[in-house]
């Protein structure tokens, strides 16, 4: 399978999905908090595709965000085949991805650890 192709139609789903979501979508879960599409992997055979969501909210606007794509998820396919010009949709598969929390606690321990620096220098050289 090229490559290439595969990545430009994760790329293709994941615009496609992320502006469905965001403008058609009217599950009043997947509302709550910050939602975002950060990846999507389409399986070789495009039989189906596994897409990574970030939600920044409380672990109960996450579980029932993804609990609300799973409800919605047969006719968003229906939404990605009308939209795309592809032979045949994929059937979706939604994971959460917490790299973006993950990615905001390491800067936070380091703004921490750079802050403790700063005030033992200050106490170094007062000293």
């Amino acid at each position: 399978m090229n490559n290439r192709r595969v990545s430009r139609v994760n790329e293709l789903i994941r615009g496609e999905l992320s502006e469905i979501i965001q403008r058609s979508l009217k599950d009043p879960g997947v509302s709550q908090g910050m939602l975002s599409i950060t990846e999507v992997m389409i399986a070789s055979d495009f039989s189906y595709a596994t897409v990574y969501v970030s939600h920044l909210g409380s672990d109960e606007e996450r579980k029932e965000s993804l609990a609300g794509l799973d409800r919605a998820t047969h006719w968003l396919e229906r939404e990605l085949y009308r939209r795309l010009s592809i032979k045949r949709t994929p059937r979706l598969v939604f994971r959460h991805d917490d790299s973006i929390e993950r990615g905001i606690r390491i800067s936070e321990t380091l703004q921490s650890f750079e802050d403790k620096q700063v005030d033992e220098d200050v106490e170094g050289q007062e000293g």
